[in-house]
């Protein structure tokens, strides 16, 4: 008797997804344990000389920011999956030439020409792209059998900041203790009870800014102590008293990071934008909410920050990268609880709409829910922290189902911000 073929592939049930998302950054960190062979060239992991996820990140910003500027790339951002699919194209096509571009630095800088090349240096450009390469399969494999973004896991898990836990004075469990401790203060300030929502399409989420300001704020404070090829011609000298951890740098870095939370809430998600999203609501209504969500996104920020300083003062604990770490393990934590939970109520799920713009989230869901479909927003809580990030966007889940309906709905809900966006809209973030 001839078998049955499968039309439709295996859903991973939730346990097993919770062992791939898992198992991702354990393979990760296998393979940063295990020894190159060719030492002559030192770690490929652990040198300049290693390339991992860097081209693909910065191919996929690149375009983003052209496509928020660009009049006939501004829909495709926001258009649905198959304009979405075009930019994608693009980002990729982009990654391949800086990947390339990379591998040519490298062999550049150990060898000085091209006619040096040797044995030993191939095996280092081919590990390079075996690596990326790897790296692309397991974000992927995460995306899709796993509970989160894969890209958002690995990223997260590669910027966590080993040197700041080794080179504690106190000792790497104080350190552990402390990045744990941020992970916990970050975790209970994204499940703050929001204020009153004034309509079911105005949830915003905060911070409104992500964790943006933190990271610029960060890295103008350092500055003074990175010296490069830039830096070594602007005037830093009088900035060296704004070292980690004394008061000077403590109030520099509160009073960057309110400005940058303050204008980076109001270019990802000022009320223009989101009334474009909402025409039915006031406008007035959509202010007060903006407000709301903006003191909230302040609270965020500045509490990490102050408490990331006061601890660098007190334990001359570098915390300045760990901090946005920390932050993105609190919101992958509880965005793999609730898509968990979800999945276990709903059933197998499946993506039918990436967005980038975290002040659609609501509106599209909304949507849903009047066309009485059931759904799930993923990532909701780590795109609202990487809203710069393309490769992390947040994704609608729905059971298979109701995929038509569903993106029917979302089309219809959509069409009128993008026919604002076609017109004279400055951006579409």
């Amino acid at each position: 008797m001839p078998r049955r073929r499968r039309t439709e592939p295996l859903e991973t049930p939730p346990a097993g997804r919770v062992a791939i998302t898992l198992g991702a950054p354990f393979v990760v960190w296998l393979v940063f344990a295990a020894n190159t062979p060719y030492d002559v060239y030192g770690d490929l992991l652990t040198t300049p000389f290693s390339v991992g996820l860097t081209p693909v990140v910065a191919a996929f910003v690149l375009v983003e920011l052209l496509a928020a500027v660009v009049p006939k790339w501004r829909p495709l951002r926001i258009s649905g999956p198959v304009a979405r699919a075009q930019l994608t194209r693009k980002a990729w096509t982009l990654a391949g030439v800086f990947m390339a571009w990379e591998l040519l630095r490298i062999a550049l800088a150990l060898t000085g020409s091209l006619m040096n090349v040797t044995a030993p240096l191939l095996g280092l450009l081919a590990m390079n792209v075996g690596w990326t390469l790897a790296l692309v399969f397991l974000a992927g494999m995460v995306g899709r059998m796993g509970l989160v973004n894969g890209y958002a896991l690995l990223l997260t898990w590669l910027w966590a900041s080993e040197p700041a836990v080794d080179g504690s004075p106190r000792g790497t469990m104080f350190a552990l203790a402390a990045f744990g401790g941020l992970v916990v203060v970050a975790a209970a300030l994204m499940e703050m009870r929001r204020p009153h929502e004034l309509h079911p399409e105005l949830a915003l989420r905060a911070p409104l800014s992500g964790l943006t300001p933190m990271v610029v704020a960060g890295s103008l404070l350092m500055l003074p102590f990175t010296p490069n090829a830039v830096t070594q011609y602007l005037p830093l000298e009088g900035l060296g008293e704004l070292y980690p951890g004394s008061p000077p740098a403590i109030a520099a870095s509160v009073l960057l990071v309110a400005v940058f939370t303050l204008a980076f809430s109001h270019l990802f998600c000022r009320p223009a934008l989101v009334a474009r999203m909402v025409p039915d609501v006031d406008a007035k209504a959509v202010g007060e909410r903006f407000q709301a969500a903006l003191r909230h996104s302040m609270i965020f920020t500045l509490t990490l920050t102050l408490g990331t300083k006061l601890v660098e003062a007190w334990a001359f604990l570098p915390l300045a990268a760990t901090a946005p770490t920390a932050a993105c393990v609190a919101a992958l934590f509880l965005d793999a609880r609730d898509e968990y939970r979800a999945r276990e109520k709903l059933g197998p799920l499946v993506a039918v709409w990436e967005e980038q713009r975290v002040y659609a989230l609501a509106p599209l869901s909304a949507a849903l829910s009047r066309a009485s479909i059931p759904h799930h927003v993923r990532a909701a809580r780590l795109r609202t922290l990487l809203p710069y990030l393309p490769l992390v966007p947040a994704e609608l889940l729905v059971p298979p189902a109701h995929a038509i309906a569903a993106r029917e709905a979302l089309l219809v809900r959509n069409a009128e911000s993008v026919a604002h966006t076609q017109g004279h809209a400055p951006t579409t973030f």
